[in-house]
Order: structure tokens, then C-alpha cells, then sequence
């Protein structure tokens, strides 16, 4: 971590290398997801920096030109070499092989030693580990191609491995190495998710927890997740907005989808879900909004199946969500997406009326859904999209 411990990258090698039980040394920049801290991206170490601090700090060993990327996963990923020890110090093996005439995957050129090629791409991939016999096998290969007595021939006890590895995190998402990637995590399910992919865009943790208060729906939601390979991401609970069964903190966001305006105790509701929030975390609350006295059909039980009987104006929401402790960034008026949705009400209605139906009443369906689309036109009845962030 950069302001941490980059000045002991030098000390590290050097004590890694002359211990007898070390083969390897690994470096990681620090991947800044999950619980890590808060930080500033721009300051953030990376592969470069560690390879150049590296020289700066072991110049005797090693230089910049020492390493190379590794094409699996990507070449930004990871950069290797390896060095041979003795009493007096290392070294490296690019500096005894001239690594970059084996490996230009240019296909018309002149290669020195195919064998010789395929055992450094071999050592400078992904699955090179020092200890593994093929890894030996490898070393063993590219110093064949060193004239030198064969009494150095036999390198692997005095080999080592220094790797420089670097993970994306949601600060550095590069969708074009992901696609590249060879490092997988198999979900139960069976998938391969990217390993990047996987501990920064939620794989690893459940993302979503839905609550409905019919047992029905949750059972269909369930069997949609399940259908969708989502079941171990996805989670839905039998519950009331008004009473979350949650604990404290436990959510990064929490989103309310055309159903604060239905709940009886809005600011009960709205200090719920704050509470169920992390500092910082945002509630994203899109609902239909009220400006002006309903008609008379639509302000009673009618209308609060039509969602529009407690709707409020866009500035009431904003207070009760203040008073819970959520500040809004954020509101969007979207009163066309009302209009469509009782456009598509009113055509479902006459299609059951098509079907004849005799489970619901269609015509008085068709009746309200015509008084809600003048409440909509005449500009008393709108849509809208609310952010707001739990600053308390």
C-alpha cells in the first residue's frame, strides 16, 4: 500500500531469496474492495510502481527490464522473473536468456529455440509455480540454452521466483481483461465467474435480499431466482416494509419500487429502511406523486389499489425522508412512465373483457384506470424517482 510499506519491497526480496525455505515471492497492490477503507484511487500503487521501487531499492539485483508480463490474464495483470542465487547475490535470468527473441508471438520471425520458447512461455504464465516439477522442468530447459559447463546445468535448487500480481477492483474494472481472464472462481451452480469479477461486482456476496408481503409472491420470486442460476445471490422474505426483519446496517442500498406511497406509516417506513442502511448507503425510492385533490373515484379504497389514494407530492417525500436522516441528491420527474403504466393497465383490462372474464369487476377496472389517466394528463398525478443518502 502506497504510504505503507512500499519502502520494504527491497528488504523483502532480499530476505525471501536467501532463505532456504522460500521459492518465491509474490507481491500484491493492494485491491481496494470489500471492507477495505475508504482511499483515494489516484494515489493507489501499481504494477509498474512496485517493479521500478523494486530496482530502486535492490539495484544490485534487479532493474526494471528484468520483468515481464505474463500474458494470461492480461499483460497488466502480472510480470515475472526469475533469478539464480548464489553467495554473492542473484541473477537474473532474463539477463542470461534474451527473454523477448523466445516469446514474440509474431508468427513470421526467427525463432532461436523452439524448445527453448515453449519452456519460457511455460515460466512466464499464470500456472508457473516454483516447487511444481513442470516448473523445474522448465528452468532446467531454458538454461540448456546457456553456453555454460554442465555443471551449472542444474539450476531448479538455486532458482527463485519473483511475481508482481495485480487485482481489479471496482476502482479499476476493466471489462476487456475480464474477458481475457484465465483465474475463475466456479460458482455452485457451476459457472466460471471472472476472480475479479467475482470479489468486485458482488458474486461473492448475497447482493440482493427482496421483502413482499404476500407468501406468493416471494414463492414466484424465488422460482424466477432459481430458474436464473441467481439462487445463491438472491434471497426474498416474507415481510413489512414498515417493520423490516433486518438488523442494523446490514445494506449498501435499499430500493422501494412504486410502494412508499401504499405503506400507511410512511415515516415509520422511511426510519426503517435508514435504519437497515450503512452510513453512506443511498435509498432509491421510485413512486407515483400527487400535486392537487384526486377525483372523487380514485380517493378511497379504489385508489389505494390504484397506488395513487396516499401518493404524496415529490417535496412531502423529500421531508419524511429528512426526518429519518436521508439527505435526497436526487429527484427525477418520469410522469410519462405513469402514463404507460396505465396504458398498459387499461389494455390488459380489455383483454380479460375479450377473454370474458367474470373473476373481476373489468368494467369498473376500465373505469378507474380512465380517471387515473386524467389525473395524469391534467398534471395532478406523475411519477417520480427520488435518491437519498443516510448522512446521519
Amino acid at each position: 500500500e502506497k504510504g505503507l510499506n512500499e519502502h520494504e519491497l527491497g528488504d523483502i526480496v532480499q530476505f525471501g531469496v536467501r532463505h532456504p525455505a522460500v521459492r518465491s515471492v509474490s507481491f500484491q497492490p493492494v485491491t481496494h474492495s470489500g471492507r477495505h477503507i475508504e482511499f483515494d484511487p489516484l494515489t493507489r500503487l501499481t504494477n509498474s510502481d512496485i517493479i521500478h521501487a523494486l530496482a530502486a531499492q535492490a539495484p544490485e539485483w534487479l532493474r526494471a527490464s528484468d520483468f515481464f508480463p505474463v500474458p494470461c490474464c492480461f499483460p497488466a495483470c502480472r510480470s515475472i522473473t526469475y533469478v539464480l542465487v548464489d553467495k554473492d547475490g542473484v541473477v537474473p535470468i532474463p539477463r542470461l536468456v534474451k527473454v523477448e527473441d523466445h516469446r514474440d508471438y509474431v508468427s513470421d520471425r526467427v525463432v532461436p529455440d523452439y524448445a527453448i520458447r515453449e519452456a519460457l512461455e511455460k515460466l512466464w504464465s499464470a500456472s508457473a509455480f516454483m516447487g511444481r516439477p513442470e516448473t523445474d522442468e522448465q528452468l532446467e530447459c531454458v538454461t540448456c540454452g546457456i553456453d555454460l559447463p554442465a555443471a551449472v546445468k542444474n539450476v531448479t535448487d538455486k532458482a527463485s521466483m519473483i511475481v508482481i500480481q495485480d487485482f481489479q477492483d471496482p476502482y479499476t474494472l476493466n471489462v476487456r481483461q475480464l474477458m481475457k481472464c484465465c483465474v475463475e472462481e466456479i460458482t455452485p451452480d457451476g459457472r466460471l465467474i471472472p476472480f475479479c469479477a467475482y470479489n468486485s461486482v458482488g458474486y461473492r456476496e448475497e447482493v440482493f435480499t427482496g421483502v413482499d408481503l404476500s407468501a406468493d409472491n416471494v414463492a414466484t420470486a424465488e422460482g424466477v431466482a432459481a430458474g436464473a442460476r441467481l439462487a445463491g445471490q438472491v434471497t426474498f422474505h416474507v415481510g413489512d416494509a414498515e417493520t423490516l426483519p433486518f438488523g442494523d446496517a446490514t445494506f449498501d442500498a435499499v430500493i422501494y419500487e412504486c410502494a412508499f406511497c401504499t405503506f400507511t406509516n410512511k415515516p415509520v417506513a422511511a426510519a426503517g429502511f435508514a435504519r437497515v442502511l450503512r452510513h453512506g448507503g443511498r435509498a432509491g425510492i421510485t413512486d407515483i406523486t400527487v400535486n392537487g385533490p384526486l377525483p372523487p373515484e380514485l380517493d378511497d379504497l379504489a385508489g389505494w389499489v390504484a397506488c395513487l389514494a396516499d401518493a404524496r407530492p415529490a417535496e412531502e417525500y423529500t421531508q419524511i425522508l429528512a426526518d429519518a436522516g436521508l439527505t435526497t441528491t436526487t429527484i427525477e420527474q418520469h410522469d410519462e412512465a405513469l402514463t404507460e403504466m396505465i396504458e398498459q393497465i387499461q389494455a390488459r383490462l380489455r383483454l380479460l373483457r375479450m377473454a370474458g372474464n367474470t373473476i373481476i369487476d373489468v368494467g369498473r377496472g376500465l373505469d378507474l384506470a380512465r380517471a387515473a389517466a386524467k389525473a395524469a394528463a391534467d398534471g395532478i398525478a406523475g411519477y417520480c424517482l427520488l435518491i437519498a443518502t443516510r448522512t446521519t
